[in-house]
């Protein structure tokens, strides 16, 4: 996806180029837009691609969008980005409906913050099945940002993430049965969910979810760290089948 989220202490996620769009698999001024924008030749990719988003491809709309939102082969502009991410998510585009909420909720480029608008997308891109939109509304709702604070919805939204494995769904998801919002309290379930997360990551999440799951064993008995361990192998071996 082209925009990921923060660290989910924070709970607004912020922009942050990533990849773009998947590659495609036929010749033509696409495929010639992507190779130029691989080379760091984002004039050309901007030529090639322009075209395309004017007779409406979704494909090459989200990525005008992320040349004017990065400032790549044209001025950055993020009303523009919008614009065209807009269009792409008529069109049922996850990553666009990802990307507008990400602007709304971070405030980015001159977009001021607006946590109920990005709510919106985010609902949009969730029931898209994007696993990172999944986890940005269950923080949203676990917290009342922009939307009415619902620890079960939150969890619903977690829980869709996780079965993709989405690792950051894992901490918010552990960190309901922590506090016992929405589900029922439990520390051993809270540290199962800490440590697949932990497992499955890397960088700041993966320290993040270590020193929640650390900080959860030193109010544990042994036993039920040795269960909760169990538990997150069990999780992890099923491809998150298995991990209530």
């Amino acid at each position: 996806m082209l925009f990921q989220g923060t660290l989910r202490s924070t709970l607004i996620p912020t922009v942050m180029a990533a990849a773009l769009l998947p590659s495609v698999a036929f010749a033509g001024p696409y495929e010639d837009g992507a190779k130029a924008f691989a080379k760091n030749d984002f004039k050309t990719a901007e030529k090639m691609w322009r075209p395309l988003a004017e007779q409406g491809d979704p494909k090459a709309e989200f990525n005008l969008g992320y040349l004017y939102a990065s400032g790549s082969g044209v001025k950055q502009d993020m009303e523009e980005a919008l614009t065209w991410w807009k269009k792409a998510a008529d069109k049922n585009s996850a990553e666009a409906q990802l990307n507008i909420g990400n602007v709304y909720a971070a405030g980015q480029g001159g977009i001021g913050k607006d946590p109920a608008e990005a709510s919106k997308w985010y609902l949009k891109a969730a029931q898209n099945g994007d696993a990172e939109a999944q986890t940005n509304l269950g923080d949203f709702y676990a917290s009342g940002t922009g939307v009415a604070r619902n620890p079960r919805e939150a969890a619903k939204w977690y829980k869709s993430a996780m079965a993709k494995g989405y690792s950051q769904a894992f901490i918010g998801y552990g960190g309901l049965f922590e506090r016992g919002d929405g589900v029922p309290k439990d520390v051993i379930k809270a540290h199962m969910y800490f440590n697949v997360a932990a497992a499955t990551s890397s960088g700041k999440v993966a320290d993040t979810a270590s020193a929640e799951r650390d900080r959860l064993t030193k109010t544990m008995k042994p036993d039920q760290v040795t269960k909760a361990r169990a538990m997150a192998r069990t999780c992890m071996s099923s491809n998150y089948a298995k991990c209530d």
